[in-house]
Formats: structure tokens, sequence, C-alpha cells
């Protein structure tokens, strides 16, 4: 950004924008001004209300706002695969996670003149461990035969879960996205509890301490358990099962450990009810 002030007159100064930022203006205010804007009003809504039906009802507004979001950005990254924009968004606002993954590789491997740029390495980064993550068919025994400890240091064993299927919610207590899907998870823990056993794992590292987690848990009155991850070791749980972004849920056949399913962002619930459904 640029500002000339003609004399002293400041009254008087005029802005410019590098091609890029004005470039970048544009696109926001054509694909997401009114997205956001909406975005805002909703989760201001969805704060104010204890109203569980309201809730619910700025839930679904709020996933359709996202999805209208993503596939604005889809669009401007088919137009436009060798721009600078497309790759800063992918990175910086986190969509290469929602991203189909073979646009996501074709547009990596022709991009050109930034290819070698620090968002270009996240990428390719996230590409080579979403590959190794698809050969990770089962859950690993060593994880499944391990013992827990929940938020009040009691056993949690995966071992002892008796519903066929055991869904993990890969969260935080500071993750926004987190908290905001609890409402569906309550839903699929009530309306499939004979089927399905939810087991939150939270990743309580950068404070260290299970205070937060704690008051979500009295506040949303999870019924669940909750397994805190209090540090960064590479032999957790979130480390070994190669969780690279919250939410992540994974849904697990108890009887052969396969991972059914397994997503980030709350669009990853949709498949695991769907499946829940048919069996």
């Amino acid at each position: 950004i640029k500002i000339t002030i003609p004399g002293q007159a400041v009254n008087k100064a005029a802005i410019s924008y590098s091609p890029l930022t004005t470039a970048f203006n544009k696109f926001y205010k054509v694909n997401y001004q009114a997205i956001m804007d909406s975005t805002i009003k909703i989760l201001q809504l969805m704060a104010k209300t204890e109203d569980t039906v309201l809730k619910k009802k700025y839930q679904l507004l709020y996933v359709s706002l996202d999805k209208n979001g993503n596939a604005n950005f889809m669009k401007y990254v088919r137009e436009n695969p060798q721009s600078f924009l497309a790759l800063n968004e992918y990175v910086r606002n986190g969509y290469y996670r929602n991203a189909p993954f073979d646009t996501l590789k074709a547009f990596v491997a022709n991009l050109k003149k930034y290819k070698n740029h620090s968002f270009a390495k996240v990428l390719r980064k996230y590409i080579a461990d979403t590959e190794a993550i698809a050969k990770m068919g089962s859950l690993q025994p060593a994880v499944y035969n391990a013992v827990y400890k929940n938020v009040l240091g009691k056993n949690v064993r995966l071992t002892d879960i008796k519903t066929r299927y055991v869904l993990l919610n890969f969260w935080g207590s500071w993750c926004g996205p987190c908290i905001r899907e609890i409402p569906e998870l309550k839903e699929i823990q009530e309306t499939y509890k004979s089927n399905v056993t939810i087991v939150g794992i939270a990743d309580e590292s950068s404070s260290g301490t299970t205070t937060a987690l704690q008051k979500l848990i009295i506040k949303y009155n999870l019924p669940w358990q909750n397994v805190p991850v209090l540090s960064n070791s590479k032999k957790n749980i979130i480390a070994k099962m190669m969780i690279q972004a919250f939410p992540t849920n994974m849904l697990i056949d108890t009887k052969t450990l396969k991972i059914v399913s397994r997503g980030t962002s709350q669009q990853s619930l949709l498949p695991i009810i769907n499946f829940l459904k048919a069996n």
C-alpha cells in the first residue's frame, strides 16, 4: 500500500494499492463480503441463544454459508490456476483441507511462478501426509489397546466400548468450529447410541491444562468421555493418528479396527451419519 500526501494536505492524501492487493480486494468483495457478513451475524445469534432448536437452525445456515464460500473459492481457482491469491487463500484460510483432493494436487503440480513459495511447500506436505493417511486403513492395535485418562484422571479404554462403532472426535476447547459441531455430535450420540460411542480427544497442548476443557464439558453438558492431550509428544494419539486439523472425526469399526470414515471440518460428520443410517 502506498500513501501519497501532497505537501502538508493530509486531508488530500491518496492511497494506491499494488496490483495484487487491488485484485484481492475485488476478489473478496465479489466472492466473500456478503457471505462473511452473514456468517458473522449467524455466529453472533448462535452465541446469544440457548434455544436448541434455534441453535440447530443457525448451525445449518452456517454450514450452508461455509459451503457457498468454498464453492466460490473453487470457482476462482479454476479460473485463475496460477494466481498467488488462489495459493494464499488455499493456505491462509485453510481451504486446502476441504478442497477436492485431486483438484488440490493438480493445482500444486501446475504451479509455476510460485512453486517454491512457502505456501506451496505447506500444500505439498499436506498432500504427502494425506496420501500417507489414506494408506492407514485401520486403527493401530497399540492405539486401540492403550489406556487413556479422561479430564478427571480416570481410565478410558477403547477396548471397553461395547457398541459396534466408536467415533473419535479430535477437537480442542480453543477451536470454534469444534464447538459449533457439538449439537450435531449430541444428535448422533442420541440417535445412534445403540450402535456408536463417541470419545473426544482434546488437544489442550497449548495450555497444558484441562481447565478450559472442563468448563466446556460442563457448559455444553457433554455426555461422552473426553481425553485431554496436554503435550506435543510424537507418541500421543493425535500424532499417531496423523491429525492435521481440528475438528477431525473418525469412525472406527470396533470388531475389525477398520477406519470406516475420516474427515476434517464439520462437513465430515455427514458421511458418518449416512453410514450409521445404513448400518
